[in-house]
């Protein structure tokens, strides 16, 4: 985390992310999910600061997926910023075109706890296509 803080401070964009990563990966691993969510929000802000591409996308989308699971330890399924955050994820999964299960997964998840079955049913049809698709329905669960 010290490394992660001096290269922000330096502007040194790229790495200071990785380190914010880093850290946090360490952290969750640990059970300091608080901690962890500080690191990877973090992370996300200091990759922000990068231009846009598709490569930059793809490490914001990582993040947020970890993001929002040390979210969902730390303040509950229900919760508007673990929405935001894998709304987010859901976006950059779109824009990518991954169709990625894990950013269906956590808003659906989030949805579905909350009560809010029409906004969690387009996200179920979807996992189930793709639980189809690939020939996985193990993968639905």
């Amino acid at each position: 985390e010290v490394l992660a803080y001096h290269l922000t401070e330096a502007g040194a964009a790229d790495p200071a992310a990785l380190a914010w990563q880093r850290a946090a990966d360490r952290s969750a691993a640990r059970g300091a999910f608080a901690e962890a969510a500080s690191q990877y929000s973090r992370a996300v802000e200091v990759l922000a600061t990068t231009p846009e591409s598709q490569a930059r996308n793809e490490r914001e989308l990582a993040l947020l997926i970890s993001l929002g699971s040390v979210l969902t330890t730390t303040r509950g399924l229900a919760s508007r910023e673990v929405e935001q955050v894998f709304r987010r994820a859901r976006e950059l999964d779109l824009g990518l075109g991954h169709g990625r299960k894990a950013a269906i997964l956590g808003l659906w998840q989030t949805y579905l706890t909350r009560g809010e079955l029409a906004a969690a049913q387009p996200l179920a049809e979807e996992r189930l296509a793709i639980a189809e698709r690939e020939g996985a329905p193990l993968s639905l669960c």
